[in-house]
């Protein structure tokens, strides 16, 4: 049974409708006796402060309204606590919220549904001791994201097809060089890499037969090795099912990897940009992180205490 819930609000996300979005959750777990108390979100230090007084406050069940970036920012404190997580729809994309349960878009109904769930262990991403839910973005991809995150409170979805063709016009494939244990998955021209956590479903999904799953302790990669033409770049940005030209997406899955670049490119991990670098070490975590309600589509709703 769920007793009490600190809420990590994020008043900006989603168009700034943060307390609304409480609102709506905190009726739904006022009707149903659970205490809740809320903590928002520092404009500057993001989530993790906030995070961090509400378990200071003795609460040990953290559910986070924002996007994938405030649950980011939440990670860490909740995994050295042992805290469970709850995540809830506030941003624009919701990635990690749409992978793992219903009602991606709806708070109120999400909320009804997660204070019934168990909890269980899920995989996290690290990348440079940056934990990730969803992905790290590397060269395009992390060029795109970050302008998509300057740009997204004005634009709405529209965003992303505008940073798309800005970050196409940006970045130039270079040499790099994958490696997974012993194993070199890629070497060659590398436009840009994803490293997700997650069935994702936005950069090139003619990957097929290789998807993230947040509970079988891997790591899905699809590195792109050219810039896709203006129709593929379409359909990717719309995520829309369509295969790209043969050998432009080569895709694997590992526990870790290490990803070298001739030159430093821009490096991105779930909503926020964690600079330019050359060499980066990505793992998996093993089921390290509770979560309240985890229904993945390819098993139902079935989870352990």
């Amino acid at each position: 049974m769920v007793e009490k819930v600190a809420f990590v609000v994020n008043p900006a996300s989603g168009g700034g409708g943060g307390y609304e979005d409480f609102a709506q959750a905190a009726e739904v777990l006022g009707k149903r006796g659970v205490h809740v108390a809320s903590f928002a979100t520092d404009p500057d230090e993001g989530g993790r402060p906030a995070a961090e007084e509400a378990l200071a406050a003795g609460y040990d069940e953290i559910w986070v309204i924002g996007g994938d970036g405030t649950i980011r920012d939440c990670l860490r404190p909740i995994l050295d606590a042992d805290a469970t997580l709850g995540p809830l729809p506030g941003g624009t994309a919701n990635y990690f919220a749409s992978a793992i349960g219903p009602h991606a878009g709806d708070v109120r109904a999400r909320a009804e549904w997660m204070v019934d769930q168990p909890v269980e262990r899920v995989d996290l991403g690290e990348c440079e001791g940056e934990l990730f839910s969803v992905h790290v973005g590397v060269g395009f991809a992390a060029v795109a994201a970050n302008k998509t995150q300057d740009d997204k409170s004005g634009l709405g979805s529209l965003a992303y097809v505008v940073a798309g063709y800005q970050a196409l016009g940006e970045v130039e494939p270079q040499p790099a060089r994958l490696s997974c244990g012993d194993e070199v998955v890629y070497e060659g021209k590398m436009l840009s890499a994803l490293f997700s956590n997650l069935p994702f479903e936005t950069l090139v999904n003619a990957a097929r037969g290789v998807v993230g799953d947040p509970v079988d302790g891997l790591l899905t990669v699809r590195v792109v090795t050219e810039a896709p033409g203006r129709e593929f770049l379409m359909r990717w940005l719309n995520d829309e099912v369509g295969a790209p030209p043969p050998q432009t997406v080569i895709a694997h899955s590992g526990a870790q990897y290490l990803l070298e670049t001739e030159h430093e490119t821009d490096v991105h991990v779930d909503g926020q940009t964690i600079g330019r670098h050359r060499r980066l070490e990505i793992q998996c975590l093993p089921r390290v992180l509770k979560v309240r309600g985890v229904q993945l589509p390819t098993r139902g709703n079935s989870g352990e205490d």
